[in-house]
């Protein structure tokens, strides 16, 4: 439903599948990655829904004024916890060789699944600076949720992003709308 709904391919593929395609990167979990034929999950990975919802959410938004704001406010909010730059460079060097990809939106997207599940500070840092993108990102969790089988792991994942959003901003929703 979400690749039609979306336009976008999503495939799947094991740790093994992935050092066959030279996405494997030793000591690292890889959870995914886009090509131009679509997005790639890792089925090993425990952080693929993170990988999955960060993807789609700047998808959503690339090449719209908020996807600026976006990649603004996640590369501020990397760097004050000291990690955009060790980052930045990992996904460089795994993403070297490869045509056509701006290391800097994948590092958006990766960030985007991982501060949206981890980080209730990210979320309520975005609900205060950036009310319109904070919007636009719960719509889209809301929309993600109710395409997720009901009762699933990623179903209960979705639903506490969601809650984080709702208990952070409220009052911004509100203003928004």
């Amino acid at each position: 439903k979400l690749s039609a709904d979306k336009g976008v391919s999503f495939d799947f593929a094991n740790n093994a599948k992935l050092k066959e395609s030279g996405f494997a990167v030793d000591g690292k979990r890889v959870n995914g990655f886009v090509t131009q034929n679509g997005i790639t999950i890792n089925i090993d990975s425990n952080n693929a829904l993170n990988s999955v919802v960060g993807h789609e959410i700047t998808h959503v938004l690339e090449g719209t004024e908020l996807y600026t704001e976006l990649q603004k406010a996640v590369k501020e909010y990397a760097t004050a916890k000291g990690v955009y730059d060790t980052k930045l460079t990992e996904l460089t060097e795994l993403y070297k060789g490869i045509k056509d990809v701006n290391v800097e939106n994948e590092l958006t997207s990766d960030l985007v699944g991982e501060y949206l599940f981890t980080d209730a500070d990210f979320v309520k840092n975005l609900s205060v600076t950036k009310p319109n993108v904070f919007q636009k990102i719960y719509n889209e969790i809301k929309y993600l949720l109710k395409v997720a089988t009901a009762g699933s792991k990623e179903a209960r994942q979705l639903e506490k992003v969601k809650k984080t959003f709702e208990e952070n901003g409220h009052k911004i929703s509100q203003e928004v709308l």
